[in-house]
């Protein structure tokens, strides 16, 4: 069997979409989305219950009457709208004919298409600047081992008072805000991190 995921439309307007999925003899994983439901004053509907309600009503129009009772697998309601059920490939065209339906999906097994590549050669004296809210240098991230001295083309330096630079951290310095009372209670005068942002984001940039 498989999944299929269906989108819908508002309430207010409608649309009709097509299968155009592999066909199978047996129900199936379906994907269901929709756009977000309206009340009658436009607003939108945002309760759980209701677009769940709405949900299954969609599903019973597209079930063959001669069929077992379907039931919603998953659905979804925040950041997207639309529900997971099994559906055979009849039920799938029917539901793609529903009002309001933008597409029904067959949910397919993938393989990832990510795969390690071996470099013959490496990029080498590459500086990266970062603007952000600092550095925690004791991170591991930040470990020099194995790295050469900076290259000769590095003009800049380490204004740091409360941490020494390496062969990784070859600069830092600190920016202060154009008004003073910018700064909380937690921010510190220095490159030093104290949110974890800066961290954060170098060590994706650096990545070794």
């Amino acid at each position: 069997m498989l999944q299929y995921i269906f989108f819908f439309m508002p309430l207010l307007g409608g649309v009709s979409s097509s299968y155009d999925g592999p066909l199978y003899d047996s129900a199936a994983n379906t994907k269901v989305n929709t756009l977000p439901l309206y009340d009658y004053a436009g607003d939108t509907i945002k309760d759980e219950a209701s677009c769940l309600l709405h949900y299954n009503y969609l599903l019973q129009q597209a079930t063959d009457s001669n069929s077992t009772t379907k039931t919603i697998l998953y659905y979804y309601w925040c950041s997207f709208n639309g529900f997971v059920a099994k559906l055979t490939e009849n039920e799938a065209d029917k539901m793609a004919g529903v009002v309001g339906v933008i597409s029904v999906l067959p949910d397919e097994k993938r393989q990832l298409l990510t795969r390690e590549v071996e470099r013959q050669n490496y990029e080498s004296d590459v500086i990266v600047g970062v603007i952000d809210s600092g550095i925690w240098p004791e991170s591991k991230s930040f470990n020099d081992k194995g790295f050469s001295p900076p290259p000769a083309k590095w003009k800049g330096s380490c204004q740091a008072f409360d941490f020494t630079c390496n062969n990784k951290i070859i600069g830092a310095k600190f920016y202060p805000p154009l008004h003073h009372n910018a700064l909380s209670s937690k921010d510190i005068e220095s490159p030093r991190d104290s949110s974890g942002h800066g961290t954060h984001t170098t060590s994706t940039v650096e990545f070794r």
